[in-house]
């Protein structure tokens, strides 16, 4: 056997072999070859009075057959000295044949190389750095510190010891500003509106995040209206009424009334019926105590307030007078309701979606910068205001440098705060400076699925920072993550700095390109030519462009054979589990705009004759129902949920994180399921069984994921 090291060292160093192979013979191939071919030559018995019936019989004679000459040929140290000359001829020939068939092995892949390279231009692509988001934290006696572009952060070592650092992507104006409230509102029906503070004083934040006006998110109606603070609303010996005279006529079915009592709101009753310009409320002796507000949301007044409110969205008009007890009120103070606060003037309807975001610790003419870890799945049309010291909404959009891009994605957002900015004004909660994105609202896409950035969270004094090293590191290291929290520090000391935070991983970091992943991606480049011509382009081309697409899918081909032919071509995709747009993890979707970005994608670079649509699978709920009984001594309820779940995981396990066993027009076994259920270790045995009401097996048609659902 050649020793054929130094040659495959030297053919490989100047293309690496990629597993094809021209000439995959092997010595046992080859033998059985010269066996099968000798036994078609007839020995010549009057040259050799031997019994060989043909030339095999002569060659492979003494029991060296084919497998016993390849194994000794593999194995010389197995060679006893008494091999047949003839035979040890045989293994000299398939020694010189070694070299020629090295050769004509590395031809292809020189072929292949010389034409992607020298004539392509194609090359390997260099590693990618990864980035992380960081925040720089100021000591208490440095007001505010530029961090500069190019700034190092240590992140550790790599296994062989070399320094794993990160450069700030732009300078950083650090300041002592902190998030801490987060809320929002959104319009409802017929001129409605609801608000939720979702991030405050009395509100953690959820450190998974939530996903942005969120219907599971407890809200509360906007409440449009008038406060009145006086004194002289005291309560007297039973009943207390009061009698409001307004500017204008109003609707009195639609108006609500309620006066502080302390920590809550003591519920006034209407006897004003119809349109009305005089409106009667009454306080039952036995509502509670009236009092100033004490922490009430939205009333910070040392003074009685009566509150006098709709949900319609309609403005209340200008209150005129007040009497209680048939007292006149001669002084008394009326604002306007907002969502979270109130105002001295009218303020405008919830039109839109707005998202309010509170920053304390800051001051105006200091920067904001504001890094948003989000996931979005489409870009927002989206304006950005500040509360200014007229207690008025004002633009930012001529100052915001916004590298989220709309809220489309992960990103630093940074704003000079204006001057005029305040925190003490009465639209919103004191002690904040509060901005505000009015975001137009997105056309509902199919129920459950999100229209909506999910937020992980924000950072103040918040930058991007990029791995500067890549080249130097470790193969590994450019595709693994940075865990969070791996930077602390900055690798020389800033005076000023009392700490670095990173609360997320790294994210976009990738190992060099192999010349294997080269020849496969020039291979697939080569094949569709960035056309969508053909249903394998589409699916390529669908899944290289966009990384959240797990699979596409085309129709069989009793679909595809049907005449006539189809006059559109529809793509089933699949989204990775950690991308899908709704929460239900048995049915995971891509919303309308997301599949919208990808069948516009793939129609501009298809014929004009084409009418290509990527879109959803359709699940099909299957109705399970089953008696059981569970071994003696198991606790039923216990085991039902066992059960349960065992057959979740095996029949969705995409529920549980595989997206690789989602699969169109799969088929549920009625046998096969009575089965599973029967081998479980805490079932006795199974009474009866139905899916859809039936003793019977239900199959999927094309573009179908069938999901159990438990018949209750």
């Amino acid at each position: 056997m050649a020793n054929l090291t130094s040659l495959q060292a030297a053919l490989s160093s100047v293309v690496p072999a990629t597993g094809f192979m021209l000439d995959n013979r092997t010595v046992l191939s080859k033998l059985q070859f010269i066996e099968q071919y000798a036994q078609a030559i007839p020995y010549p018995y009057e040259t050799d009075p031997r019994p060989f019936d043909s030339w095999a019989d002569f060659l492979f004679m003494e029991g060296n057959t084919p497998e016993v000459l390849a194994e000794l040929y593999r194995k010389p140290r197995l060679a006893d000295g008494n091999l047949q000359p003839h035979q040890a001829m045989l293994f000299s020939m398939l020694t010189m044949l070694e070299t020629p068939q090295a050769l004509m092995n590395y031809f292809p892949h020189a072929h292949r190389d010389l034409y992607y390279r020298s004539l392509l231009g194609l090359k390997e692509r260099a590693a990618a750095p990864s980035q992380v988001a960081l925040a720089v934290e100021l000591n208490q006696i440095t007001p505010e510190l530029r961090v500069p572009k190019g700034t190092l952060f240590s992140a550790g070592q790599d296994d062989n010891g070399t320094k794993i650092e990160y450069g700030l992507d732009a300078d950083v104006f650090a300041n002592h500003s902190r998030w801490r409230d987060l809320r929002w509102c959104y319009p409802g029906v017929s001129g409605s509106a609801k608000c939720a503070v979702v991030y405050g004083d009395d509100r953690d934040w959820n450190e998974q995040g939530v996903r942005l006006f969120d219907d599971i998110i407890p809200t509360e109606p906007v409440l449009t209206g008038r406060m009145l603070i006086a004194d002289a609303f005291t309560q007297s010996e039973g009943d207390t009424t009061f009698v409001i005279t307004l500017a204008s006529v109003v609707d009195s079915a639609r108006l609500t009334g309620h006066i502080s009592g302390g920590d809550k709101w003591l519920d006034l009753s209407l006897s004003t019926t119809g349109s009305s310009q005089t409106l009667t409320f009454t306080l039952p002796a036995s509502e509670g105590e009236i009092s100033p507000p004490e922490a009430l949301p939205g009333a910070p007044f040392d003074k009685p307030v009566l509150r006098i409110a709709r949900q319609d969205g309609e403005p209340l008009p200008l209150i005129n007078t007040v009497t209680v007890n048939h007292q006149q009120v001669a002084n008394f103070e009326q604002v306007i309701l907002t969502p979270f606060g109130y105002a001295n003037h009218a303020m405008p309807s919830v039109d839109n979606m707005q998202l309010y975001i509170g920053i304390d610790d800051m001051l105006p003419g200091q920067t904001l910068s504001l890094f948003w870890q989000l996931n979005s799945p489409q870009p927002l049309d989206t304006q950005w205001q500040y509360l200014n010291h007229d207690n008025q909404w004002h633009s930012l959009e001529q100052h915001v440098v916004d590298f989220t891009h709309g809220l489309s994605g992960h990103g630093v957002w940074s704003v000079v705060l204006p001057d005029d900015a305040s925190s003490t004004v009465t639209v919103m909660p004191t002690g904040r400076y509060w901005i505000r994105a009015v975001i137009s609202p997105v056309g509902a896409s199919t129920p459950g699925i999100a229209d909506y950035p999910w937020l992980t969270g924000i950072l103040t004094n918040g930058m991007t920072a990029t791995l500067t090293n890549v080249s130097a590191l470790d193969a590994d290291r450019a595709s693994q993550p940075l865990p969070a929290e791996s930077i602390t520090q900055p690798v020389t000391f800033i005076n000023g700095v009392s700490g670095v935070v990173q609360p997320w991983r790294s994210v976009d970091g990738k190992a060099a390109e192999t010349h294997h992943e080269l020849a496969v991606r020039a291979a697939q480049r080569l094949a569709h030519r960035k056309r969508a011509m053909t249903w394998p382009d589409m699916v390529m081309l669908l899944k290289t462009e966009f990384p959240w697409v797990f699979d596409a899918l085309i129709p069989s081909g009793d679909i595809l054979t049907t005449v006539p032919a189809l006059t559109q071509q529809i793509l089933v995709v699949l989204p990775l589990v950690t991308e899908k747009d709704n929460d239900d993890v048995l049915r995971p979707m891509f919303n309308a705009a997301r599949l919208e970005r990808m069948s516009l994608y793939l129609q501009d670079l298809a014929s004009s004759w084409q009418d290509i649509r990527v879109v959803n699978p359709r699940y099909r709920n299957v109705s399970l129902a089953y008696q059981v009984v569970f071994k003696e001594g198991v606790n039923p309820n216990y085991a039902e949920q066992q059960l349960r779940q065992s057959i979740t995981d095996h029949y969705m396990p995409w529920g549980v994180g595989n997206a690789t066993s989602i699969v169109l027009a799969n088929h549920l076994g009625y046998y096969d399921i009575l089965t599973y259920i029967q081998q479980q270790s805490y079932v006795d045995h199974v009474l009866n069984l139905t899916l859809n009401g039936a003793e019977d097996s239900v199959q999927g048609v094309d573009d179908e994921v069938l999901v159990l659902q438990w018949f209750e």
